[in-house]
C-alpha cells in the first residue's frame, strides 16, 4: 500500500484514543439509564408498599410484602442484592397517622467499582373511617 506525502498516521492515532473513549461514555450513559430505571422502580415499589399500608386496616408486613413482591416482579436482575423495605407509621404535629415506605438498594451496573445507591421513600395519610357529620382534622 502506497502511503501519500504527509500521511504520518495521525488518523490512526486519533482513532485508538477516540475509540475508546467513546466506548467509555456508551458504556458511562448505560450505567447512568440503569441507575435512573432503578430509581422510577424503587420510586414505583414504596408507592405499592405506601398504599397498602395507608389502606384501613393495612400492616407493615403486608405493606412489605407488597414492596418485596413488585421489585421481584419487575426487577431482581437489577440489583445487587434484593432490596431493603421498610414500612413504618409515624404521627405528624396534628396528631394524624401516617404510612411511611422507604425503599433502598444498590444498583448493579456496567461497572463494577461504581456502585450507585438509591433510597426512595414515599409517604401519607392513613385511611380513617369517620361518622357522618365528624370534623376532619378531628383526631
Amino acid at each position: 500500500m502506497r502511503r501519500c506525502r504527509g500521511d504520518s498516521g495521525a488518523a490512526t492515532t486519533e482513532l485508538v484514543i477516540i475509540t475508546p473513549a467513546f466506548f467509555g461514555l456508551v458504556l458511562f450513559i448505560v450505567h447512568v439509564g440503569l441507575w435512573l430505571h432503578a430509581v422510577h422502580v424503587a420510586s414505583t415499589a414504596a408507592q405499592e408498599a405506601a398504599a397498602v399500608a395507608r389502606a384501613h386496616g393495612g400492616t407493615e408486613a403486608a405493606a412489605e410484602a407488597r414492596g418485596r413482591d413488585f421489585l421481584g416482579s419487575t426487577s431482581m436482575r437489577l440489583w445487587q442484592q434484593a432490596p431493603a423495605v421498610d414500612v413504618t407509621y409515624v404521627t405528624d404535629a396534628n396528631g394524624l397517622q401516617e404510612a411511611r415506605a422507604e425503599v433502598r438498594g444498590t444498583v448493579q451496573g456496567v461497572f463494577p467499582e461504581l456502585n450507585l445507591r438509591v433510597v426512595e421513600v414515599s409517604q401519607g395519610p392513613v385511611e380513617r373511617f369517620r361518622a357522618p357529620g365528624e370534623e376532619q382534622n378531628a383526631g
